[in-house]
């Protein structure tokens, strides 16, 4: 059974958020999870706009049906645990813990939440595509930790084709809004050139490189890169051109630079309200716009506090994008509905897998049965028995060892007070049809 504990942009602003963020200490926080007991298989999706543990559970905690939406006793407790061990690792302390508001979601419910995750209707971008790539990537690096294998797999192929179904049958990725046009689209309302404009990048990543590929595309060439490793910049500079510095020259840097962007995996500010203020006078003031797309910050929150310092986080960038969603939004009604259609057959295929070996049990149960008659019968005919009597003879024990166990078992259930379904009893027994009433 699948089980979802986390956070993220529709309950729990920014500074919640980036708290929660396990950054280098994954590692870390999926070993002390995978020591909880009823946890099989786990990985952890962390995003700018959420930070979310999925965890496939051992069977003896399915205390319910795989498609029950309310949370038992027993999953409620899991979820404390999951919580704990989780602050604990990221060092939370227990006020900042009053101040979150996580969820959590079981069964049905949670296959439905990572689909719409995983299609971009839980996004603040309506229908971002990154993040698909994003969950498999998350899954991967904790197949790479040995925190998940083949039984997370199980679960997430099915849904991806189911993902996939939705991308490319509805328009929820077409109209196209992302942080990187948003981004292109505020250096258009505050520059007068866009253009024109310096822009220097803080970081190397997928993030990073989508937003340097659309101002490159648009026209603006003066493009820098800091990072901690100059490595990762090297295909920037041989597709776009930019110029490479390490994170130790920001401070520099930053009165060359018109819009600066920053999408880091650091748990500390990089850029400081002290070295843009210098910046600022040493630029006489010229505006800077900053764009912190990382989760926690990149960028001091105090540096807004400056004049023609205009600081935009990814939950501001959500505003600026919202207007454009009209279009998707119609979309995502009908991916909505693809999604809760597929996630029924998903879940109607693995009640029949789970029940196959006792199907097949029961098969080779009525095999042996039928091979132990069958013989019988042989042996009476080699005998000289009449065979119309050999015949009736098999027909009849046949019968009555077939019927023995279930019959024996229906009326153990009802003496025993069961409070088994009577229309379900004759499916089972063939006397009525799934669609009878």
């Amino acid at each position: 059974m699948l089980f979802v504990v986390g956070l993220n942009h529709h309950q729990s602003p920014l500074e919640i958020r980036e708290r929660y963020t396990p950054g280098d200490r994954l590692p870390a926080l999926l070993t002390s999870l995978g020591t909880l007991e009823g946890i099989h298989e786990l990985f952890v999706l962390s995003t700018c706009n959420r930070t979310e543990i999925y965890c496939l559970l051992e069977s003896h905690i399915q205390t319910f049906a795989l498609d029950e939406v309310s949370t038992p006793a027993s999953l409620l407790s899991l979820y404390h645990d999951i919580r704990g061990v989780w602050e604990q690792t990221l060092d939370i302390t227990p006020v900042q813990s009053k101040e979150a508001s996580l969820f959590h979601v079981a069964g049905r419910a949670a296959y439905e939440h990572l689909a719409k995750v995983a299609a971009g209707l839980e996004a603040m971008i309506l229908g971002e595509p990154q993040i698909l790539g994003q969950v498999k990537s998350a899954y991967k690096q904790a197949q790479d930790l040995d925190a998940c294998g083949p039984g997370m797999q199980k679960v997430l192929n099915p849904l991806f084709e189911l993902v996939k179904k939705v991308r490319t049958t509805t328009e929820i990725g077409h109209s196209p809004v992302s942080f990187a046009s948003a981004t292109f689209q505020l250096a258009e309302q505050i520059f007068s050139d866009a253009k024109k404009s310096r822009i220097l990048f803080i970081g190397a990543g997928e993030m990073i490189e989508l937003v340097c590929r659309h101002f490159y595309h648009n026209g603006v060439k003066n493009i820098t890169v800091a990072n901690r490793s100059l490595e990762r910049i090297n295909p920037m500079i041989s597709d776009f051109g930019v110029k490479a510095h390490t994170l130790d020259e920001l401070a520099s840097l930053l009165p060359h630079a018109d819009i600066i962007v920053a999408s880091t995996g650091s748990r500390e500010a990089l850029v400081n309200k002290k070295d843009v203020s210098q910046a600022l006078k040493e630029r006489r003031h010229q505006p800077m716009l900053f764009v912190d797309l990382a989760v926690p910050r990149d960028i001091a929150a105090n540096v807004s506090d400056l004049d023609n310092a205009f600081v935009y986080t990814v939950d501001d960038i959500h505003q600026v994008i919202s207007k454009h969603q009209a279009q998707r939004l119609t979309a995502a009604e009908e991916a909505h509905r693809i999604i809760q259609d597929g996630v029924e057959h998903i879940l109607h295929q693995q009640r029949i897998q789970h029940f196959a070996p006792v199907i097949q049990e029961y098969r080779e149960e009525a095999e042996k049965i039928r091979v132990d008659v069958l013989a019988e019968a042989r042996r009476r005919l080699m005998k000289g028995d009449d065979q119309y009597e050999v015949l009736d003879a098999l027909s009849k024990m046949l019968m009555k060892r077939l019927i023995h166990h279930p019959t024996k078992g229906l009326r153990t259930i009802a003496s025993e007070g069961g409070d088994t379904d009577i229309s379900l009893a004759k499916q089972l027994l063939g006397l009525q049809s799934p669609q009878e009433h």
